[in-house]
């Protein structure tokens, strides 16, 4: 596997990951499901993870 990623992605996916958690708690606060803010963090959490091992994993080369 062989990934070539440029800088811009790291901030496109720090950016969408803060999105995600913007939308999470503003669900939370509205109080309109349980559910869906929890799946929303989860895959913010598995955003930031899989974005950075593979920006990290890009600059070693």
């Amino acid at each position: 596997m062989n990934f070539k990623i440029p800088g811009d992605r790291s901030k496109f996916s720090l950016y969408l990951m803060l999105v995600l958690l913007a939308a999470a708690v503003a669900l939370m606060v509205v109080g309109a499901n349980v559910i869906l803010p929890v799946a929303l963090i989860a895959l913010d959490v598995v955003i930031f993870i899989f974005g950075y091992v593979l920006y990290d994993e890009a600059l070693e080369e």
